[in-house]
């Protein structure tokens, strides 16, 4: 029986293409994000953790609602598909944390989980620039493409 993290071709990236290739690389990215500025840190830190540890991707992230959270089961509900994404407890802690600055901030009117400064949900390309410059703020090369075949989960 082969293990699916030994297939180099699937869960390896080529040398020269941009993407986190070690855990240094994913704490490094977590790290920069803790260190956004105030207003955005709870926010970036969770919008991290979300693609990181899930399997979600930009669009996806940017897709989600509040309402979509079952703290029951740790998952997102994705009325679209009708299936669920399971998030971990490193996940669930990030979202409560940045929930409850938001909450704070008298932003809950917006259904979009992840919103920016004047109180509206995130477009793709807004967090393709958050996360790019995430990761150039880190030291990570990557390609917010690219590095979706490589996260976490196959830590």
């Amino acid at each position: 029986m082969t293990n699916a993290f030994d297939d180099n071709d699937r869960n390896e990236l080529q040398a020269d293409e941009p993407g986190l290739r070690s855990l240094d690389e994913i704490l490094a990215l977590v790290d920069a994000a803790a260190c956004s500025p105030e207003e955005d840190q709870a926010r970036n830190v969770a919008i991290v953790h979300v693609l990181l540890y899930t399997n979600l991707g930009i669009a996806g992230t940017v897709a989600l609602d509040v309402n979509e959270i079952d703290w029951k089961r740790y998952a997102f509900r994705d009325a679209n598909i009708k299936d669920t994404v399971p998030f971990s407890d490193l996940v669930a802690e990030a979202l409560e944390r940045y929930l409850a600055e938001r909450k704070g901030q008298k932003l809950m009117a917006e259904p979009g989980l992840f919103l920016g400064k004047r109180g509206m949900r995130l477009s793709v390309w807004s967090m393709e620039q958050l996360v790019n410059q995430l990761g150039k703020t880190a030291g990570v090369a990557w390609a917010v493409a690219s590095w979706r075949r490589l996260r976490a989960t196959r830590l």
